[in-house]
């Protein structure tokens, strides 16, 4: 669900697992177009006027149990004249507000947008902190890996180029099988940790223990290392990308420059890489490559994530996790740097709206939270991809993710869009853009068990 840009009476509630106290802001805007003409033409007057009257407004906040309400007074203090405007509210199905608890009130802009601590409850048990590990698991809970290969079995495989919608590659039915990777990062490490069992601390439990080289042992790691490859009869999926053979591509389908990347050669657009290690296999980002291998031709990020937003969600919850760092670097193919991703806390619970003229009914009009990720971004341009230590790789702390270039552009768009969802003073803080990335659809997940 996309979060609701910033508009007229629009409120944001951030609420911190093991934070006793929510952040409240909310758009207090002057009167409407007529009152303000109206309250506009009397201050003029005022001005002129020899017995000058004053006209004051008066913003009214309300907290009660389950919601909030806006509401104004325009008043004429020389014949004590008031009138009430219209009041605006907020109704809330799953939290509960302590109004007793409200502190730390302002003005966050000095002119309307009210800002203020007060104690929520998200339903009746607290949340939980968590891992972005437990986090990026949560996010596949809906589909795994495993089962999503399991519902294809039988089915035709096709692929295409999601820009374009060029055929890549297409077999009938029974023709290919699927094989998953335990996770992205599969082949690169786990040649590696062959060769640590095998060769280090005399190898004593590896049954190719030994005290010297042998050409056998390289035979038999390039031999385990086969099975996670594709071949001629069938496709290797990980989570965000598949591996195919080349000369299973459709003829002239791609091309390949001269750094290795592949290009759709229809658009033109870079869709994957070659490996390094095996130079005949072609590693088709999921982003940019549509895999549809289901009955209604469904793609797999829609099938799997149901959404791109939640695909990216889970991509950088990931990273960091694997990689040890709550800082991210996001580069094309072509290792230039583009976004800097910095995720600040493991998640925090959001309620986002806009406040409405009417109350709501009982059971009509309620609004519900739920979690997301926040986080800082940076967007480099030239100059400071050359500079930044993050981005040129000076900061060992900061990790780093190679994809292709159009997945950084749209990767850069939902930032940029996300941040309209907050209000104008929230969204930077010095370099850096702030962004709520909605990962999960309701907050059922993060709360203790009874």
């Amino acid at each position: 669900m996309p979060l609701k840009s910033w508009q007229t009476r629009s409120f944001l509630i951030e609420l911190k697992p093991r934070s006793e106290f929510a952040s409240l802001f909310v758009d207090c805007p002057p009167a409407d177009n007529d009152e303000a003409n109206c309250y506009n033409n009397q201050q003029k007057q005022n001005e002129t006027s020899e017995n000058k009257e004053t006209v004051e407004r008066k913003e009214m906040i309300h907290f009660r149990d389950h919601s909030i309400e806006v509401s104004s007074i325009i008043q004429q203090r020389e014949d004590g004249a008031a009138k009430m405007l219209p009041s605006y509210w907020a109704k809330f199905g799953d939290l509960t507000i302590y109004p007793n608890s409200v502190c730390a009130l302002t003005w966050a802009d000095n002119r309307r947008l009210f800002m203020c601590k007060v104690r929520i409850i998200v339903g009746k048990c607290p949340l939980v902190p968590k891992t972005f590990h437990q986090l990026a698991v949560g996010l596949l809970s809906g589909m795994l890996l495993d089962e999503y290969i399991e519902n294809a079995e039988t089915l035709p495989v096709q692929a295409e180029c999601s820009g374009c919608s060029a055929t890549l590659l297409s077999y009938t039915e029974d023709s290919l099988k699927l094989q998953s990777l335990p996770e992205d990062g599969w082949l690169n490490t786990s040649p590696s940790m062959e060769y640590f069992c095998r060769d280090t601390c005399g190898a004593a439990s590896h049954s190719h223990a030994h005290h010297g080289p042998h050409s056998s042992d390289l035979i038999c790691a390039e031999d385990s290392q086969k099975q996670w490859l594709p071949n001629e009869q069938r496709i290797v999926i990980s989570d965000s990308y598949f591996l195919v053979l080349k000369k299973m591509i459709i003829s002239n389908a791609v091309t390949v420059d001269d750094s290795n990347v592949v290009l759709c050669a229809k658009c033109s657009v870079e869709i994957g890489v070659i490996l390094k290690r095996n130079t005949d296999i072609i590693q088709f980002h999921h982003v940019m490559c549509n895999l549809l291998v289901t009955n209604n031709k469904e793609t797999y990020i829609n099938t799997r994530f149901g959404t791109l937003e939640h695909f990216f969600a889970w991509m950088l919850l990931y990273q960091c996790e694997s990689q040890t760092s709550g800082k991210l670097v996001l580069r094309s193919y072509d290792k230039r740097p583009y976004l800097l991703i910095w995720l600040l806390d493991s998640y925090v619970v959001i309620s986002q709206g806009e406040l409405a003229e009417n109350e709501a009914e009982e059971n009509s009009g309620l609004i519900y939270s739920f979690p997301a990720l926040k986080m800082l971004y940076k967007i480099f341009d030239a100059e400071s991809a050359k500079t930044d230590p993050r981005a040129n790789g000076e900061d060992a702390s900061v990790g780093i993710l190679d994809m292709p270039l159009t997945c950084c552009i749209k990767l850069t768009e939902m930032l940029l869009e996300s941040s309209l969802a907050l209000p104008p003073t929230g969204r930077s803080v010095g370099q850096f853009y702030v962004r709520f990335d909605v990962a999960y659809k309701s907050v059922v997940d993060f709360r203790k068990s009874k």
